[in-house]
């Protein structure tokens, strides 16, 4: 990801949470290192993106953008995992979205077993209730995975 000279400190601060991370899943794509970078990525931004004038950034970009295809196959089972450990409304949510964006960073279909396996768990904690904004954003990430692997809810 390259910093845009026009933007001030506190946009390229916004991609600072985690990033050091980054490099450290793309070689190892495990659940402990997922779970760092989602816990200060949340920490800095607990939604999906920042809307701002000329740049609607996503919260997990840093990442995503950095991960070959095969790499993110490999760590939707941690991404699967992640989610499964939230508790919060909008944690759940957030959770929801990185898993979504690693499914679809994947660029395929095929569905690993992990998340095969827990695919009703996943779906049944994406019925957030609790939050307008966070039941509004988990439906989304919900839809978009039914959508994406074309499986039943």
């Amino acid at each position: 990801m390259t910093a845009n000279p026009q933007h001030s400190d506190q946009w390229l601060d916004f991609f600072a949470a985690g990033l050091d991370l980054v490099p450290q899943i793309d070689r190892e794509p495990q659940l402990d290192h997922l779970r760092a970078y989602f816990a200060a990525r949340h920490a800095r931004w607990p939604y999906f993106y920042m809307e701002g004038e000329f740049w609607s950034p996503g919260n997990f970009d840093s990442l995503i953008e950095a991960l070959e295809p095969h790499v993110a196959f490999q760590l939707i089972p941690a991404a699967t995992a992640l989610l499964l450990e939230q508790t919060e409304a909008l944690r759940i949510a957030n959770a929801g979205w990185l898993l979504m964006n690693v499914v679809e960073r994947s660029d395929t279909t095929e569905m690993p077993p992990a998340l095969d396996n827990q695919w009703m768990a996943v779906m049944a904690l994406l019925d957030v209730t609790e939050g307008q904004e966070a039941r509004k954003d988990a439906g989304f990430v919900k839809e978009e995975l039914v959508r994406w692997y074309l499986r039943r809810q």
